[in-house]
Parts: C-alpha cells; sequence; structure tokens
C-alpha cells in the first residue's frame, strides 16, 4: 500500500512549535554528551543509523520547505501587487 503525501498548513505558531521540539531532541543529545563528558568517557558506542538517516531526511525535507516558503511568499506579493492595478 503505498502513502500519498499530504501538505499540510502551518502558521507561524506552528512552525515555531516544530522548531522548539528540535530544539529540545537537540537539548538532551547535548546532554548525554556533557554526561559523558563528566563521567569521562572518551567514547560511547550507540545505535545511529536510523537517527542518522532521519537528521538527513529532515535536512532535506527543510530545503524542499523553504524553497515552498519562498514561492509562496513571491506569489502572495505578485498577487498583492497585481491588487493595486485593478
Amino acid at each position: 500500500m503505498v502513502k500519498t503525501m499530504t501538505r499540510e498548513a502551518y502558521d507561524a505558531g506552528r512552525l515555531d512549535a516544530l522548531a522548539l521540539r528540535l530544539f529540545d531532541v537537540a537539548a538532551q543529545v547535548r546532554r548525554l554528551s556533557l554526561t559523558a563528558d563528566s563521567a569521562g568517557l572518551e567514547q560511547v558506542e550507540l545505535h545511529d543509523r536510523k537517527a542518522l538517516e532521519w537528521i538527513e531526511k529532515l535536512e532535506r525535507w527543510v530545503v524542499g520547505a523553504e524553497s515552498d516558503l519562498d514561492r509562496q511568499s513571491k506569489l502572495q506579493a505578485a498577487s498583492s501587487k497585481a491588487k493595486q492595478f485593478r
């Protein structure tokens, strides 16, 4: 079964909430680093393959989202300018 991707509407607040979730995850990873350092561990073995794949996908998603936002912003500006000449 193939799942089709649908676009979700995001306002500035929802985008900010998403960013805060990402910051929370980053803070947790940072705590791992600080804990390992304070425990004097030179290395910590972790399963990271999936996490690195997800991060790569997220980075690609952000590039697409930036492109979509730029396009929508330019279309909105063009529409506003067009209304001035009607």
